[in-house]
């Protein structure tokens, strides 16, 4: 067989482009490494320019490398499907999927279940948020993380939606506690922070991209995650800085919560969702499952935060706004 016609070497090019290995390549696509190291060489004769920069470790490919290997990845995804199609048609593919048990509450098990309704043999299992180190000890396949790690080291990270929130309390916890009009005030109040493996409490506040004096609050209830949260705002208990606001949207339109230090913001929520390279390599019903939801989970979290921030921004009409806090 001609090395075009391979298409084993095909994929054996793409592999080894997202691993920069030849022995990774080998045990992902469980091969001899001698025979990697020989379809890529006949490969790169064939076509007549070098593959990779292999003086540097890990390899890189060539730009000219990269620009193939883009184009070649719909079609050996489309030969992968075709081939396990072909092996076990009926055969059940389960995705561990780890989530902030309250984002998953009210958002992500509904994305779930709209996924597996479209592919039947698609079924998953929920279990606890994972730390983007954690995914390559745990049988995890897919964890939701709410930010870009520092380290995506053997990951494919897709950001699929950024969030800020504002300082939030109920009418009634202000009026017994009064109203904070400047960061500094919070120091005669009680916080709410929210504490989890993917977010430690938040420290500053900001405005205008300039962040605030540390926060010092009177005393401090936390929790470790938003729907406890929630619960702890509602009964009034202390101002929550970082509830994300597509989970109140109803009690601010009700006027149930309230927000206050107006222009004052928590550092953004950058979510993701993360999977180990060498499985999306190996299976390609999780590579499409992962862009699947980071396109839906996208729309559908952009269109709960409008949601919040109208209902923030009608809150705001026809009342008098607070003197204009002093940054702290």
């Amino acid at each position: 067989m001609k090395p075009f016609e391979n298409l084993v070497a095909w994929e054996a090019l793409v592999v080894a482009s997202k691993t920069g290995s030849i022995t990774r390549t080998a045990l992902i696509l469980d091969m001899e490494i001698t025979r990697v190291s020989r379809l890529l060489a006949e490969l790169e004769d064939a076509v007549g320019f070098p593959f990779f920069d292999k003086r540097r470790r890990p390899m890189r490919p060539t730009p000219e490398c990269i620009e193939l290997v883009n184009k070649l990845e719909p079609l050996i995804d489309g030969f992968r499907m075709l081939r396990a199609e072909n092996a076990a048609p009926e055969e059940t593919f389960r995705i561990r999927f780890a989530a902030p048990a309250e984002l998953s509450q009210d958002y992500l098990i509904g994305f779930l279940c709209t996924y597996s309704n479209d592919h039947p043999n698609t079924v998953f299992s929920l279990v606890p948020e994972v730390r983007p180190n954690q995914m390559h000890g745990t049988d995890v396949d897919a964890a939701v993380l709410n930010h870009m790690p520092d380290d995506d080291t053997g990951l494919v990270i897709r950001h699929f939606h950024s969030s800020s929130t504002v300082p939030l309390a109920t009418p009634e916890y202000l009026e017994k506690h009064g109203t904070p009009r400047t960061i500094a005030d919070l120091a005669h109040h009680t916080g709410l922070a929210y504490q989890s493996v993917n977010n430690p409490p938040i420290t500053s506040l900001y405005r205008n991209g300039v962040a605030s004096a540390p926060l010092r609050w009177q005393k401090t209830h936390s929790c470790s995650n938003q729907l406890s949260l929630k619960t702890f705002l509602l009964n009034h208990m202390g101002i929550a800085t970082d509830l994300f606001l597509g989970h109140v949207v109803n009690e601010i339109q009700t006027g149930r919560i309230v927000p206050v230090l107006r222009g004052w913001e928590r550092k953004p929520w950058h979510m993701c969702i993360a999977t180990r390279m060498e499985d999306e390599l190996k299976t390609p019903r999780l590579r499409a499952f992962a862009e699947w939801f980071a396109v839906y989970a996208g729309n559908a979290l952009r269109v709960a935060t409008r949601a919040g921030w109208r209902a923030l921004n009608r809150n705001a009409k026809g009342k008098a706004e607070p003197g204009r806090e002093e940054k702290s």
